[in-house]
């Protein structure tokens, strides 16, 4: 299967399969204005591994309305 975020993402994704789906949906939520701040302040690299830890619970989300 083709992991688009690799060996990196491994630990969030076990975390976001362990979540309920509400905390799942709050830690998208806080990773979401993480995101937002960290573009503000000018931080683009730290917004970005962000931003795909976000993209990675958005999947397990995903997945499990499947």
């Amino acid at each position: 299967m083709y992991d688009p975020f690799g060996k990196q993402g491994d630990g969030v994704e076990q975390a976001a399969e362990a979540m309920s789906d509400d905390e799942l949906d709050g830690a998208i939520a806080a990773l979401h204005v993480r995101e937002r701040w960290l573009l503000i302040a000018g931080d683009i690299d730290s917004a970005r591994q962000v931003a795909m830890d976000k993209s990675i619970c958005l999947c397990v989300r995903a997945n499990r309305s499947h």
